[in-house]
């Protein structure tokens, strides 16, 4: 074993003229095997590796040691107390299980303290037999005093007792047989026991704070608890209302530490950006109002954005809230409902009746959306022929969106009706349902954050917004919204959304043109179904859709049409064409936004010369003629601070020479004015005059 040992630390210390080794400067890997040879032999490792591999018995014994006395002998021994130095590589292996997270924190705690206890305490246990025998097993010593336990006994029971001596000096149990009593044994035993203070704190030091880490958190825990025990009591909160924040409560804390803020964080710009793309970009994409937006626009989004996490059965919102957040489902369902229905009474019903949904053999149509999509929701409508649910809210009409799949791909539209789940074509002619009263429920498939127009919910599931048209428009919520599983949400601050329509102006011009075309795709559908059940004449369906395709809003559609569809309308769509004029007076707002943050960025790099911008403004579409309030264009501005070649580009991309601003002056003028000769020459090459 003695050999196989020294030949084992041999090839290790071979072995280590190969293994390359990170530069601490650079950080970069270094593979040369002349660099790592050099590095290795000037470390402190190499002579530590060395006297490890050093055959000590055999030099001793070529030196004689041999022949020499017993207690000689003996003393000679110490010298291979310099191989302990190869005890390092137990440090080193502990400290890389401790990163590599091989071992739990408790177990990798247990094995390493009981690995160094027992380093410890074997060392001890030799060196206190060895002291003996130097002194030559004198009866003073503690060997001596115990020589039947000794003298004729096999090798590992001396070395048990001598074990158990350390043991025992190491605890502080101690023992009325075996102490140290030499002035050897003594001073042995004061470097033992200092060497134990500090041990043993150790030891005692990684313990406390594994327990006391646990503690603090459940602390921290209780505390919380307690405080909204008291924020309870005090307010008088009411007990469902209470055990709600309970649950959620429960459900953060245990997030809390894997959460994206918290984990992310100390990451650069790079990977967190890779990151939320893995988690996120796929359910923003499948969002309509991101349809079409580049990727940098996503990302910037996502890195703004942050999650939220609700309970089933939580009220994520009520209809008339002030809606600041943008919220798009990543995963779990929430239902949602419109015009005063008691989503949180619907749901306790719907949770109360059925313990899931059986599929049965029938089907029924659903209403093809104008853009044809279906997905990200499930419809719940009122009571009618073919849409029935367990709910019971009756509605005049509604438009929601079906989804046979999860995660906004489209599929076949569902619908519960009557405790089954019926699937339809979302390709499928339309079907009108009429329920007893006379008034019908439709349903419509499209990826969720459409509108809605009657008393019935409306399950969204991953890839849907919430309240969108409220968000934008800064409106009161027209709808309720309560989970009806856990659901993750991406959750965008109004603040956040006005810092990215600052930064992509031309990102958010389509965000909001997704909005504006789905609302009016939606209510376009709707009213011609509310023509299927007769609920509309032909001329008042004609109305009704030009309110919708009159894109100056309802100003410019005649007062007295107005008048007369207003009558065959329920208020829940006449507050559609409400919501869809203010998306509409929303997107006017940020285009006239967009389109004066364009001419002021074309004037000011006509007037400073940057003839490649101003040529890939023009490429992508800017007019040449584009002028302030003042009427003044970039032709003037060039003219005036006399860009030859600004002027020729403008004048060749179609700029009126003899254009004139609100002061009577054109672009001649100007350059007359700052005495710029080529600039004049060239504009009556051009015809100005």
């Amino acid at each position: 074993m003695k050999h196989l040992g020294e030949v084992l630390f041999t090839a290790d210390l071979i072995s280590k003229f190969f293994v390359a080794f990170y530069d601490m400067e650079t950080g970069i890997l270094v593979m040369s095997s002349k660099r790592i040879a050099l590095h290795y032999m000037s470390s402190w490792k190499f002579p530590c590796d060395l006297i490890s591999a050093l055959p000590l018995d055999t030099i001793i014994e070529a030196f004689g040691a041999a022949s020499a006395p017993p207690r000689v002998q003996a003393g000679l021994a110490f010298i291979k107390m310099l191989q302990l130095v190869r005890l390092y590589r137990v440090f080193e292996f502990f400290h890389a299980l401790d990163y590599s997270l091989s071992l739990g924190q408790g177990t990798l705690l247990v094995v390493r303290n009981t690995t160094y206890a027992f380093y410890a305490t074997h060392w001890a246990a030799c060196m206190f037999y060895q002291v003996a025998q130097v002194e030559g097993i004198s009866p003073a010593s503690w060997v001596g005093r115990n020589a039947p336990r000794f003298l004729g006994r096999p090798q590992y029971e001396r070395y048990l007792l001598s074990l158990y001596f350390s043991v025992s000096a190491f605890t502080g149990l101690g023992d009325n047989a075996l102490y140290a009593s030499t002035v050897p044994e003594a001073a042995f035993m004061i470097c033992y026991l200092f060497f134990n203070l500090f041990l043993g704190a150790y030891i005692l030091g990684t313990v406390t704070m594994l327990v006391v880490k646990g503690d603090e958190r459940s602390k921290l825990f209780r505390d919380r608890m307690y405080s909204l025990a008291d924020f309870s009591k005090n307010n008088e909160l009411p007990q469902s209302l209470y055990s709600a924040m309970q649950e959620h409560l429960e459900v953060t804390f245990q997030a809390d530490t894997a959460s994206d803020e918290q984990v992310l964080g100390i990451y650069p710009t790079a990977i967190r950006r890779k990151v939320l793309r893995h988690l996120y970009l796929q359910p923003v994409r499948s969002c309509y109002l991101f349809r079409g937006c580049k990727q940098r626009f996503l990302d910037a989004l996502l890195t703004a954005a942050r999650v939220e996490l609700f309970m089933p059965g939580v009220q994520i919102m009520t209809e008339g809230d002030n809606v600041t957040e943008l919220l798009i489902l990543v995963s779990g369902e929430v239902a949602v409902s419109q015009h005063r229905v008691n989503v949180g009474a619907a749901y306790s019903t719907f949770a109360a009746s059925g313990q899931g949904m059986a599929f049965d053999g029938s089907s029924h149509h659903t209403v093809a959306s104008a853009d044809g999509s279906n997905s990200g929701r499930r419809s719940i409508s009122g009571g009618g022929i073919g849409v029935r649910t367990r709910f019971g809210l009756g509605g005049f009409f509604g438009v929601g969106k079906d989804s046979g799949k999860e995660g906004g791909k489209g599929g076949a539209g569902r619908s519960h009706s009557g405790g089954s789940v019926h699937r339809g074509s979302s390709s499928g002619p339309p079907a009108a349902a009429v329920d007893p009263s006379g008034r019908g429920s439709f349903v419509n498939g499209s990826n969720g954050g459409g509108l809605d127009y009657s008393s019935h919910n409306d399950v969204r599931g991953v890839g849907a917004a919430l309240a969108e048209v409220p968000f934008f428009t800064d409106i009161p919520s027209h709808e309720a919204a309560l989970s009806t599983t856990v659901v993750r949400a991406l959750s965008l601050p109004k603040a956040a959304w006005e810092m990215l329509v600052e930064q992509f102006p031309q990102q958010a011009r389509i965000v909001l043109d997704n909005l504006q075309a789905r609302q009016e795709s939606d209510l376009y559908t709707a009213l011609h179904n509310a023509a299927l059940v007769s609920q509309l004449s032909a001329e008042q369906l004609d109305t009704a859709i030009a309110l919708i395709k009159a894109k100056d809003g309802m100003e410019s559609v005649d007062p007295a049409l107005v008048a007369e569809t207003r009558a065959a309308l329920t208020q829940a769509q006449m507050e559609a064409l409400m919501r869809l004029d203010d998306v509409r007076a929303v997107v006017r707002a940020h285009v006239r936004k967009v389109d004066h943050l364009r001419v002021y960025r074309f004037l000011q790099q006509a007037a400073q010369g940057d003839v490649e911008t101003l040529r890939a403004m023009l490429n992508q579409g800017m007019s040449a003629n584009s002028a302030d309030y003042d009427g003044r264009t970039g032709l003037m501005l060039a003219a005036a601070a006399g860009h030859e070649s600004v002027v020729r580009l403008l004048l060749d991309h179609g700029a009126k020479a003899d254009q004139l601003d609100s002061f009577g002056n054109s672009a001649l003028s100007e350059a007359c004015k700052e005495g710029n000769d080529k600039v004049i020459d060239l504009l009556l090459g051009y015809g100005a005059t």
